[in-house]
């Protein structure tokens, strides 16, 4: 046999073991792709067309946590920001905002009002938040002892813990002048 007659009939059993395949592969392919331009794909053999499969909504909250002035005297007061962030793809049906003041600050007010304090911690209902949306806490709070670092802290929370972010920021009270 030459070496072209060997190459033809190798051609020919490849495109035989092909012909076998490839409707095997096809008949196990879930659904088709759609076309380019758009267009839906066409109905499947059962004739129902294939829907595509949807990603689950993903809930994520980021929180930003900014206190103006950072130094006070004692008696002054600075102003807490805390922003919270739904960053995720799904709404948050009961956001929360928890902020606990350090003992050398005190609660003057708060916009929106704590839904609940108990001594230093203070909670915030923020309701639903849609994928995008932000809300905004500010407290204003007075000095009231002096400290080198009186540590604000805050947690936000989706729902039932899903997910959460916890921020801090540090005040300085200072005796005064």
């Amino acid at each position: 046999m030459t070496r072209s007659r060997v190459a033809s009939a190798a051609a020919v059993l490849l495109l035989a073991w092909a012909a076998l395949l490839v409707p095997q592969a096809l008949a196990q392919t879930p659904s088709p792709s759609p076309s380019p331009s758009g267009a839906s794909p066409s109905p499947s053999a059962s004739g129902a067309t294939p829907s595509p499969t949807a990603s689950p909504e993903r809930e994520s909250l980021a929180l930003i946590l900014s206190a103006e002035p950072t130094t006070i005297e004692m008696g002054g007061e600075t102003v807490v920001v805390a922003q919270v962030t739904n960053t995720g793809t799904g709404t948050v049906e009961e956001a929360t905002l928890d902020v606990t003041l350090p003992r050398e600050l005190e609660l003057v007010s708060a916009f929106p009002a704590p839904a609940s304090s108990a001594g230093a911690s203070h909670s915030f209902e923020l309701g639903p938040l849609d994928a995008g949306d932000s809300v905004v806490v500010q407290i204003d709070a007075r000095g009231t002892d002096v400290v080198a670092d009186a540590v604000v802290s805050a947690t936000a929370i989706a729902g039932a813990v899903t997910a959460s972010d916890t921020a801090g920021v540090s005040v300085v009270v200072t005796g005064g002048a």
